[in-house]
């Protein structure tokens, strides 16, 4: 009987160091990914905001790392960005970002952390002349706006890509060329490049799968 139990609580120790193991491992493998950890993020969001962004966040990369076989996380982002790169011939990008989840994921974030980001306007369609529709684009007064223009100072395609939206109001074709023309330059092991990236699908994303008729 004493041995009995013994082996019971040997099992149970065991089972607790494994468990602890596997959550110190996670733990190790996900903070680098937290941009609460960040001073750039820091020092611009709030704790709220910050909470918010990270969901966004992890929705991309939850979405780009599906189809990838990598575990490296920055191997998924240059694998996603990479077969995009035929969009500087095709003009077609495959997002693999389901319009539906992703605006769900806009409801589980503060509408104040959202203007942080984004803005609306409306855009009309070649193929509905005679409808507009909901369109979203960069809040040039929100704080996504600054810290882009930080990223920038030690960034050239992340310069040239906030220039170009603050001169034009919006992604321009040539912010889209010059993404994918360049995407072997950018530093995938910078959390806020892989922030700028995430941020960049899911707006392209959002402008190319909702359909949703502007009510004046």
């Amino acid at each position: 009987m004493g041995k009995k139990i013994i082996f019971k609580v040997a099992e149970i120790l065991t089972a607790c160091a494994i468990l602890i193991l596997i959550l110190i491992n996670f733990g190790c493998s996900s903070s680098k990914y937290l941009l609460s950890e960040n001073d750039d993020f820091i020092s611009i969001f709030t704790k709220e905001e910050l909470m918010d962004l990270q969901i966004l966040f992890d929705f991309f990369n939850q979405k780009i790392s599906s189809d990838c076989d990598y575990r490296d996380l920055d191997k998924c982002y240059y694998t996603y960005l990479e077969r995009n790169s035929t969009a500087y011939e095709t003009g077609f990008t495959e997002f693999n970002i389901p319009i539906a989840e992703q605006l769900d994921i806009y409801s589980r974030i503060s509408d104040s952390t959202f203007h942080t980001i984004w803005c609306f306007g409306w855009a009309v369609y070649q193929d509905y002349p005679q409808d507009t529709f909901k369109h979203i684009t960069y809040n040039p007064d929100g704080k996504y706006f600054k810290l882009l223009k930080r990223i920038g100072e030690n960034d050239e395609i992340v310069e040239d890509y906030y220039k170009t939206i603050e001169l034009v109001g919006d992604i321009a074709p040539s912010n889209i060329i010059e993404f994918v023309a360049n995407y072997r330059a950018f530093n995938f092991g910078d959390l806020r490049i892989k922030f700028f990236i995430a941020i960049h699908y899911l707006t392209l994303n959002d402008q190319n799968e909702r359909k949703e008729k502007h009510k004046e």
